[in-house]
């Protein structure tokens, strides 16, 4: 029982960020769309939100590497962690693509579907190809707005990655040392 608790308490915590992100953009989407012709103001809060969201990952990140290198190790915990983040992350980004998308479809190229469902399936996609260095090139985006999101994404995985490094460096050390992992 005492694991379930750890495990829902990180769930929750990165889906309660997720889903308060996505509201917050469905808001912006809504009520800044319709009174602003030129975009700026959705794509300036849309792009201030989202790197909030990423600093609050790269604070998450160092906090529990130096947890980890202060013998706090608990590997079922690490990768529980680990996978919650990448898969927020990735829905949080194909969210970001799919409402970048549908403020003005010339941000992205590709065949990325014709109605919302699909679109949705295909930013999901995209992100994941990102996430895996993939880049099969079907889905490009094609708009500054839409490249800076994916430099975020790629900043985020390479934290999620120097993340797993480091655990890796400080499980091979307690190793070492003979300690046991919990």
């Amino acid at each position: 029982m005492a694991n379930d608790s750890w495990i829902q308490k990180i769930l929750y915590n990165n889906l309660t960020i997720t889903l308060g992100y996505i509201i917050i953009e469905i808001v912006s989407y809504v009520y800044l769309i319709p009174t602003n012709s030129d975009f700026n103001t959705f794509y300036i809060s849309l792009f201030s939100i989202s790197i909030t969201y990423l600093l609050y990952y790269v604070t998450f990140a160092f906090e529990k590497i130096n947890d980890a290198s202060l013998s706090k190790i608990d590997l079922r915990k690490a990768v529980t962690r680990i996978g919650t983040s990448v898969i927020c992350g990735i829905l949080f980004f194909a969210i970001n693509y799919f409402f970048i998308y549908q403020v003005n479809i010339q941000n992205f190229k590709g065949n990325i579907g014709n109605d919302l469902f699909s679109q949705a399936i295909s930013f999901i996609y995209f992100s994941f190809v990102t996430f895996s260095t993939l880049g099969y090139g079907d889905i490009v985006p094609n708009s500054i707005i839409a490249r800076l999101f994916v430099i975020e994404e790629i900043l985020y995985y390479f934290i999620i990655v120097f993340f797993v490094i480091s655990l890796f460096g400080v499980f091979k050390e307690e190793f070492k040392k003979g300690r046991p992992l919990k």
